[in-house]
This record gives C-alpha cells, structure tokens and sequence, in this order.
C-alpha cells in the first residue's frame, strides 16, 4: 500500500482534532432536553475546570440560532448570529432523522465544530484522535 512518505508519522496527524474543539452535538441536546421548539440556552465549555467558551442556542421550529462571539481576521471583535437548519433523512420503518445542515458543504451531521463560525468536521478539516 502507500509509498515513502505517507501514512502519519510517529502516528500523530499534523491536522487539528476533533477532540481540540468546541462542538455541538445534536444527540447530546437532545438528551439535554434543549430541542424543544422556542427553548432558549446556553452551552458552556470547560478544560481543567476553566470556561473555554460559551454560546447561547434558541431552538426554533426549522433549526437552532447560535449566538456567540469570536474575532475577525484583524483579532477585532465579531458576533455571530446564525441559523443552522436542521435537515432530515429517512429511517428504517417510515420515521425520518434529524440532522444539522452544515451551512458551508450542505451535509446532514449529527456534530458541528467551531472555529470562527460553526460547521461539519469535513469543511473545518478536522481529523479524528
């Protein structure tokens, strides 16, 4: 299989992880109790007992608005506010799945990940640890 030069050296990918990042995981709102329609929350994350970051989730009927704030290209301050829909998929015995809507690439994903604004694994470019 590959040649000289491919493949991870030492193991370890030179590409951020997804493991690095702030993310939003639809199966966790959801047991969280925070898709119901109209409901208003906050998502905050921590390592080593420090805030790391925080955004504010309203869920609406086709989606959920995120609000936060980040910085532009010149560090200057930016918020952001934006809907993600929610698309959905057929499942097995006639239901139907509910997914995020990557507003960059369009894919249905269970898990979006930040940077400057919130988006699929793929179009951030992210590896798994």
């Amino acid at each position: 299989m590959g040649g000289f030069g491919s493949g991870r050296i030492g193991g370890l990918s030179s590409r951020p992880t997804c493991e690095s990042c702030h993310h939003i995981d639809l199966t966790w709102l959801r047991r969280q109790g925070m898709l119901s329609a109209g409901r208003c929350s906050t998502v905050r994350w921590l390592r080593s007992g420090q805030e790391t970051g925080s955004i504010s989730l309203t869920t609406q009927e086709y989606g959920l608005h995120l609000r936060y704030s980040t910085t532009d290209d010149r560090s200057a301050p930016l918020t952001v506010s934006e809907l993600i829909p929610f698309t959905y998929r057929g499942a097995g015995f006639g239901g139907r799945r509910e997914w995020l809507k990557c507003l960059s690439c369009g894919r249905g994903c269970r898990v979006i990940y930040g940077g400057r604004y919130f988006r699929c694994r793929l179009c951030h470019g992210l590896a798994y640890k």
